[in-house]
């Protein structure tokens, strides 16, 4: 019984665990895409092209894997139901 109260921990500590740093690391990635494509507006608007270019391909990037990120999630809990 002890062996299987100490794996039900464990293996809860290893959600939470998980869960927490994929949301911390979503909503980080989220908020830097957000940012960059707001720096790279403005920075358009003073006529810096190149580092708007390079802000808004940043942004991109980080949305891409946010999206990534969310969609992989999606399909992990579908698979375990």
């Amino acid at each position: 019984m002890a062996l299987l109260a100490a794996s039900t921990v464990g293996s809860i500590v290893r959600v939470v665990w998980s869960s927490l740093l994929s949301s911390v690391l979503v909503a980080v990635l989220f908020a830097g895409a957000v940012t960059g494509l707001i720096v790279g507006g403005e920075l358009r608007r003073s006529n810096r092209g190149a580092a708007a270019a390079a802000c808004t391909a940043a942004a991109l990037v980080a949305l891409a894997i946010c999206v990534a990120a969310v969609a992989y999630g999606v399909i992990l809990v579908g698979q375990k139901s």
